[in-house]
Order: structure tokens, then sequence, then C-alpha cells
């Protein structure tokens, strides 16, 4: 019985409260009336008297009344009265919250960026081309290929009724990956008048770098002959290490102007370098002889440092 008259009165308690706090809104919250303006429909000759509305004083935004405008039609004496619209009240239901409320939401999971761009593996490009005429064929063969090293490698010829139209070049150019990268080079061309050939090497490890290069050149033209040498060599073995060595002669000889010339020029260098001292070795040497209008005359170059 205690515990029975107990319930009674916190529930008499807790309505008297309610009904106090719903006075107290009531008073404090008045309603809340919007009024629309009269305006006149000139083509029709049609004008609408002002009208409002009046909302409950809640923050739900549901009108509670209606005052519909009279309309008048100028000049025809034909009108439509005005007519006070009432809702009712409206009334929301009770939620009933459980004392233990658990909300799950989905989870997102940011997926991790790629670090690493993946670029398939490049297979055999070949390419072909020819031309063909009554005065010369030209004929061109490359092709790139990636299997264990990486070759590229061309080949480009000619013939022709004339001699000097003719011509061969071939050029070949591997890639080795295993223990570090060596990229070989070859090209060579043949010609009536002008030969070359061409060698390089580089390779590259982890603490070690190597280089050879040596170019070969020749023109054989009827006033003028040319043998040209270059050779370069460096390495960072056990000091840094360049040689390098230029050589070039010639001679030219021509009926027509009495003139013939012919000089060789020799030079080299070499270079070392260690974290306590450089030095730097060069020579070169030069001679010339010939004529000019049956004039000779002759000179010689030396230098060392």
């Amino acid at each position: 019985d205690t515990a029975f008259v107990f319930v009674i009165q916190s529930y008499n308690e807790a309505k008297l409260k309610l009904d106090e706090y719903k006075v107290e809104k009531s008073i404090t919250k008045q309603p809340r009336t919007f009024k629309i303006p009269g305006y006149t429909i000139p083509v029709v000759n049609i004008e609408a008297s002002p009208s409002t509305v009046e909302i409950f004083p809640f923050d739900y935004v549901i009108p509670k009344e209606i005052n519909t405008p009279n309309f008048t039609i100028l000049g025809s004496g034909f009108s439509v009265p005005s007519y006070t619209l009432v809702l009712p009240f409206l009334e929301l239901p009770a939620l009933h919250v459980p004392k233990f409320l658990e909300l799950s939401f989905s989870e997102f999971k940011v997926l991790s960026i790629p670090r690493n761009i993946f670029i398939p593996a490049l297979g055999n490009i070949t390419y072909d081309f020819s031309f063909k005429s009554s005065v010369i064929t030209l004929n061109a063969i490359a092709g790139l290929y990636n299997q264990s090293d990486i070759v590229a490698h061309v080949i480009t010829s000619s013939s022709s009724v004339i001699n000097a139209l003719q011509h061969k070049l071939e050029g070949t150019s591997s890639l080795t990956r295993k223990r570090g990268l060596k990229l070989a080079t070859t090209l060579s061309l043949s010609n009536e008048y002008v030969e070359g050939k061409h060698d390089s090497t580089i390779s590259l490890a982890k603490k070690n770098m190597d280089a050879s290069v040596i170019t070969t050149a020749r023109i054989h033209l009827p006033i003028l002959r040319m043998n040209f040498t270059q050779e370069l060599n460096g390495n960072t073995k056990s000091k840094h290490a360049v040689f390098s060595s230029i050589e070039l002669k010639y001679n030219f000889s021509s009926p027509d102007l009495y003139s013939t010339t012919t000089g060789t020029i020799d030079h080299k260098l070499h270079l070392e370098s260690l974290t306590s001292y450089f030095s730097i070795e060069s020579s070169t040497k030069g001679e010339i002889n010939g004529s000019v209008l049956s004039q000779e005359y002759s000179g010689t170059i030396a230098s060392e440092f």
C-alpha cells in the first residue's frame, strides 16, 4: 500500500508540473500570424483582398487558422466571399525510448593508396622500310628487343647506279641490367667517300664507374684524304682517372690550284684525382707541310704541361 501511494503521489506531482509548463509556454509564446497583402490581376480585372494565416505557438510550422481572401471581378459585380478555415490541433505521439539504447553505424574503410606504379613489360618492336626507283634503292630495318637485355638494332643500306649514293649504316645498342648497368653502343658507316666507326661502353656499379669510347673516321675524296681517331677512357676504381687521345692526319692536293698540304695533329690528356692531390698532364704536337702556287711552307707546334 505504501508503495502504491508513493507512485500515485509522484504521478500527480509530475502531471501538475507538466500542466504548469504547458501554461507558461503558451503564455510566453504567442500565436504567429502572417498577413498576405491584397493584389489585383490587371488582365482579367480580378481584385483579391488581404488574407491572414495563423500558426501554432510551437516550433513546427503547421497553420492553425487560414483566412482566405475574397475575389471581386471589377465592373461585373461578381465576387467570392472570404472563408475562415480552422485546422485541428496536432498532437504528436509520445516516443518511448528504452533505457539502454544502442546505435550501430556502418564502418567506412579508407583504402590504402598504392605507392608503386606497375608498368607492363615492353615486348619486341620491329620496323621495316623499303623504297625502289630507277636511280636508287633504299632499305631500312629497325628493332627493339626486350628480353634479358634491352637491345636496339638498326640497319640502313642503299644501292644505286651512282657510287656516291651507295652506303650502309649499322648500329646496335644494348643495356645489361646484371650486376649494375652496362650500356654498349656500336655504330658503323661505309661509303665510297666516307667511313666511320664508333664503339662505346659505359658501366655503372655500386662503387665503380667505367667508360670507354673509341671513334674512327676516314674521308677519301679526290682532293682530300683525312684520318681521325679519338679515344677516351675513364674509371673510378682506385682513383679517378681519365685519359683522352686525339689524332688527325690529312692530305690536301689540288692541281688546279697548284696547292698541296699535309699535316698531323696529336693531342693527349691524362687526368688523375684523389682526395689528397689533383694532377693534369697534357701534350699537343702538330706538323704541316705544303705549297701554294708553287711556294712551299712548313710549320710545327709542340706544347706540354
